[in-house]
């Protein structure tokens, strides 16, 4: 016996950060190609993250915060401004 594909929930647990979830390299494009389209998953029951847009101000996104790039001493130490303040 094999699952009934269609009838399955997919939840999406990971995803490369800070990326864009609509780049071809982010891990919820590959969820999309590789899973939905080519299992035949219902892509009303694939749950995707967004962590292009969590926790951020309106108006931004993660792209924004992090466009310099990421300086992981951050999470280790006091932020010396306001931008590392929203990065930590």
């Amino acid at each position: 016996n094999h699952p009934d594909i269609p009838s399955l929930h997919f939840f999406q647990m990971d995803e490369f950060f800070p990326i864009n979830p609509d780049h071809k390299n982010s891990f919820s494009s590959y969820v999309k190609k590789h899973y939905a389209e080519n299992f035949g998953l219902d892509p009303k029951k694939v749950r995707v993250m967004d962590i292009w847009n969590l926790g951020c101000k309106e108006g931004t996104n993660n792209g924004v915060l992090f466009e310099d790039g990421i300086d992981l001493t951050v999470t280790e130490r006091e932020p010396s401004n306001l931008l590392e303040r929203d990065q930590a």
